[in-house]
């Protein structure tokens, strides 16, 4: 960046403008500036509530992926129309995992996806979802609010189960 001096500036500017305080403009402003940009970076995250009391053993849904074994009794609650709660099940040994969930159907309607299998509300209240799966791999269990379009505000209390055989 080239750098004026107030001579400099005299030549450039018209006679009726102070080069002296054009120049101390100039500094406050690109202090502001500088000020200013500098709190766009390294922000802080919001706080996040604090989560609700579980019940000893089981296990609720916190956002992302929550971690889950199998036989861990599991609950949550869809709160908004088209929610999502995803949970990762790594398979403790090979053979068919099975997967129920219950709901009150007065409430809404779930769709549950196991590991690429989709399992929706026509198969009954509890739904059952079953996959054969490897030991040591992880599975995305979903549970999903299967018609978003029929109700509004959504609160649809879920629990759900897994097994392998």
């Amino acid at each position: 960046m080239r750098m004026f001096g107030v001579a400099a500036i005299r030549r450039m500017v018209p006679v009726a403008i102070d080069p002296q305080r054009l120049v101390v403009r100039c500094l406050v402003t690109s202090l502001c500036l500088a000020v200013i940009s500098s709190g766009c970076t390294g922000s802080p995250a919001a706080p996040q509530p604090p989560s609700p009391p579980l019940v000893p053993g089981v296990v609720g849904f916190n956002p992302g992926r929550s971690p889950i074994l199998v036989g861990q009794p599991v609950t949550g609650t869809l709160m908004s129309n088209g929610a999502q709660h995803h949970f990762e099940l790594t398979a403790t040994s090979s053979g068919t995992l099975t997967v129920t969930v219950s709901w009150d159907r007065d409430n809404g309607v779930i769709q549950l996806n196991v590991g690429s299998g989709q399992f929706g509300p026509e198969l009954g209240n509890p739904l059952t979802a079953q996959i054969a799966v490897v030991a040591g791999e992880k599975y995305l269990v979903t549970v999903a609010d299967a018609a978003p379009w029929d109700y509004h505000g959504l609160r649809l209390p879920y629990a759900f189960t897994s097994s392998i055989h």
